[in-house]
């Protein structure tokens, strides 16, 4: 009896605390490579693609559901395109008119989620320099935010060791640093340019 009663209490205080009916809308994004194996990182020339999911945990369906995206990224894809689906991934739509698109800000109306139901927005390209990717995702029922989420993706050269090139793909700038010889070979030439004992100077 004493078990019975605190499995009792626990379904109790579950039901308390989630208002009785009320789950909260689950979200997750994440990078994906070629393989669908989860990534933080990738090389220029990777293909990638990204992922965000909600999920209706409630018992009851729901209505005007919209999903905002906010980019924040230097990154330049080639062949990049975009899909969503209703049921859980066992189809897509390509370039589906519920997605809008506003500079950085990619917004997707649902619409109507039923219990238990599975949506996913999808991006897939092939990225063309390095750089670091950030996209936040929020989820809303009724104007009303209720759950969010952040993915990042930090994209480096070919051939480069992301550990070494973290700061670089965060900067975007051009790996010159890596060894001081040809820095301090370029310091060289420049003052040698400078004093004219390289190129003479124009009379």
């Amino acid at each position: 009896m004493k078990l019975y009663f605190k499995v009792a209490l626990v379904l109790l205080v579950s039901f308390i605390l989630t208002g009785g009916v009320a789950a909260e809308t689950e979200i997750d994004s994440y990078y994906t490579d070629s393989d669908g194996k989860k990534i933080n990182d990738a090389k220029v020339g990777d293909t990638v693609q990204f992922y965000v999911e909600v999920y209706n945990g409630d018992i009851n369906s729901k209505e005007n559901v919209v999903l905002d995206m906010d980019v924040k990224s230097p990154l330049l894809y080639d062949d990049w395109r975009y899909y969503v689906t209703w049921d859980g991934g066992r189809t897509w739509k390509e370039n589906d008119p519920s997605v809008s698109f506003n500079l950085n800000k990619i917004k997707w109306n649902i619409g109507t989620m039923s219990s238990g139901q599975l949506v996913a927005f999808n991006w897939i390209g092939i990225p063309l320099a390095t750089g670091l990717e950030e996209v936040q995702s929020k989820v809303s029922v009724d104007n009303v935010v209720v759950n969010q989420t952040s993915a990042h993706l930090e994209v480096v050269t070919q051939g480069s060791d992301r550990r070494t090139n973290k700061v670089k793909a965060i900067a975007n700038t051009v790996p010159m640093q890596e060894t001081g010889v040809l820095l301090d070979y370029m310091v060289v030439a420049i003052a040698l340019i400078g004093t004219g004992l390289v190129f003479p100077r124009i009379k």
